[in-house]
């Protein structure tokens, strides 16, 4: 590998590592310190999976210049490639948790610490070359080709020892598409939950997540792609960046929307039921009584409202207020408010103090985050014919 490649690589192996360190430190100094311990907690996970993408590619900076030392640590280094995928589904799974789930088994941690402590001991009684060899980084000094290996391993042990740590593309690999998957069923089913909870959908339907899932997808074949391609140097050389500016990408966009809540938290107990934390029973209410209040407070203008903006102050909890609406008026919480939005903008359009506004001003005093959100709201509701921007 020439002086050229080798900064090249150095320098693009480094940005996820400062990514991580820098999302790590965002995420801890830039929170709402007055956020429910259940938020605190979804910090845990999500610190660990920046922490450890942040180790990993210091591994493969120094696979550049240290292969020795990566080649003694392979245990480790396999056991965290599964802690990555690990540590993500468990911060997703606390996000999408539902009242009444069963806590994040921890079962999942049991695969990577086994082939940790199981190649830890094994790579202790293997030499030095056959270690080096399991890496494909040559023994012997020279520029042979960083993804080429002239030791042979007649010994069955060695051999054995040779292919465990081998299989590491494959089983990240499948380890990667196994937690994806569980986690776009978890998010879709969240989803179609969280209308009863949100009238800010757009926002908090995690859609930002399934793009992160989305923008990862195409790397879990790269380590694939690059065992057998490992003759061909400058295409192991491009495929060993690309991964790198993905995830360089993907970390701030989690730790930001993270930071500025664009989630509902489903899994809430009725002594936490309000974003506050204040304790919350569930009290009855009326129908007079709810309507009396969006007439008269007008929570609905408010682009970003939860159902727990409304359960404070008719002193009930936001489960029992969601059934309510669902069985009262037969719609979920989003329907509802959208309704009160939707004849808001009416009233606006109607009334001659705004004629100087446009259209987008009007869906936004309405409440209505984004013209999108009207679009959808108006589609769904009614039918109606849609509000031109330009008229």
């Amino acid at each position: 590998m020439n002086n050229d490649t080798f900064l090249l690589m150095l320098f693009v192996y480094s940005a996820p590592v400062v990514s991580g360190l820098l999302s790590i430190a965002f995420l801890h100094l830039a929170g709402n310190r007055k956020q429910g311990s259940l938020d605190m907690e979804l910090r845990k996970p999500l610190t660990a999976y920046f922490l450890t993408v942040a180790v990993n590619w210091t591994f493969a900076m120094l696979l550049l210049f240290a292969p020795a030392v990566v080649a003694g640590l392979n245990g480790l280094v396999y056991s965290l490639l599964l802690l990555v995928q690990v540590f993500l589904y468990h911060y997703l799974y606390i996000l999408t948790a539902d009242t009444g789930e069963k806590p994040f088994t921890f079962w999942h941690y049991i695969l990577p610490v086994v082939i940790f402590v199981g190649l830890t001991f094994w790579a202790a009684q293997v030499p030095p070359e056959a270690r080096m060899a399991s890496i494909a980084v040559p023994a012997q000094s020279g520029d042979s080709g960083l993804y080429t290996c002239n030791l042979s391993l007649n010994d069955p042990s060695l051999a054995w020892y040779n292919a465990a740590v081998r299989s590491k593309p494959l089983v990240r690999t499948l380890y990667s598409l196994i937690y994806s998957i569980l986690a776009v069923r978890r998010i879709l089913r969240y989803r179609r939950r969280i209308v009863n909870f949100s009238a800010d959908t757009e926002n908090t339907s995690l859609g930002w997540l399934l793009f992160t899932i989305a923008l990862a997808f195409p790397l879990f074949l790269t380590p694939v792609i690059v065992a057998l391609a490992s003759p061909y140097k400058a295409l192991v050389t491009f495929l060993g960046a690309f991964p790198a500016i993905v995830i360089f990408i993907q970390l701030p966009v989690l730790c930001y929307y993270t930071v500025t809540h664009r989630y509902v938290l489903l899994m809430q107990t009725d002594a936490t039921d309000t974003d506050s934390g204040t304790e919350i029973t569930a009290g009855k209410i009326e129908r007079q009584q709810l309507e009396e209040f969006m007439t008269s407070s007008k929570p609905y203008l408010k682009a970003d409202l939860k159902i727990t903006d409304l359960a404070g102050p008719l002193k009930t909890n936001r489960n029992y207020l969601s059934s309510f609406i669902n069985t009262t008026y037969g719609m979920n919480f989003s329907q509802f408010i959208n309704g009160y939005r939707l004849r808001e903008l009416d009233a606006l359009r109607a009334d001659g103090k705004y004629i100087r506004l446009d259209n987008l001003e009007l869906i936004h005093k309405a409440g209505f985050g984004s013209y999108h959100a009207y679009y959808r709201a108006k589609k769904q509701q009614d039918k109606l014919k849609l509000l031109p921007l330009d008229e």
